[in-house]
């Protein structure tokens, strides 16, 4: 596997710390916290990388934290609440998808994704971070990680990369109901990718004015592009 970090113990759990990333580990074998780390790291330089997006400045923060929590019994959750990425379940739930797992890799650079442009509307909110990991940061992690990026390896850029995004839209936009909704915001995104590219997505989040809701974004990336049909790729919308 590839590596950035060195463990320490800390509170009877294993504390994983990288340049910008800091695992609490309570309960899981230091192999899963360890990856945990890796793809915090990698999702967090990829995300600067691709968009300029810098999630510890964004959110005034040293590190991302990252919380894994063995619970057993319960259905496994995942969300960046109160600014730090939190997971909660059990061994079984941390296999790669096709042993009966959940997308964690996916997860972790979805979340991510939350803590640097945390819109406030609910067909993007979901969207963008769908949109942002699974099109864009996935691939950079494969890319640098590879299979090996999990303790038991699997191909998460098939999985949950660019592909499955695109196939995911197909089966999904034409449904009349949120899901429906929610592929057709996706594919908003991805047309505004495709017309201005990532950076100035980039910037047109840093220049959003507060709240964070639609309209701000639309009008932002119009003040970076300096073109008004943006609004036309965003009537196509939900």
């Amino acid at each position: 596997m590839w590596s950035v970090v060195t463990p320490t113990i800390l509170d009877g759990g294993v504390k994983i710390q990288t340049a910008h990333c800091r695992v609490i580990n309570d309960g899981f074998d230091v192999s899963y916290a360890l990856a945990w780390a890796n793809i915090c790291e990698v999702s967090y330089d990829d995300y600067q990388e691709i968009y300029g997006l810098d999630a510890l400045a964004i959110n005034n923060l040293d590190a991302v934290e990252v919380h894994l929590i063995r619970e057993t019994g319960i259905e496994p959750s995942l969300d960046s609440y109160g600014r730090k990425i939190t997971f909660r379940g059990d061994e079984t739930h941390l296999l790669p998808p096709a042993d009966g797992g959940a997308n964690n890799i996916y997860g972790i650079c979805h979340e991510m994704g939350h803590l640097v442009f945390p819109i406030a509307d609910s067909h993007y909110f979901e969207a963008w971070a769908d949109y942002a990991a699974a099109f864009r940061i996935i691939p950079y992690v494969w890319e640098r990680l590879g299979a090996d990026a999990w303790p038991q390896p699997y191909d998460y850029l098939v999985n949950d990369g660019p592909a499955d995004l695109r196939q995911r839209i197909e089966d999904g936009i034409d449904r009349e109901d949120m899901l429906g909704d929610h592929y057709r915001a996706v594919s908003v995104l991805i047309s505004v990718d495709d017309a201005y590219g990532p950076q100035v997505i980039g910037q047109a989040i840093l220049q959003t004015e507060a709240p964070l809701k639609l309209n701000n974004f639309v009008e932002a990336l119009i003040s970076v592009t300096g073109d008004q049909t943006v609004k036309e790729l965003f009537a196509k919308g939900p």
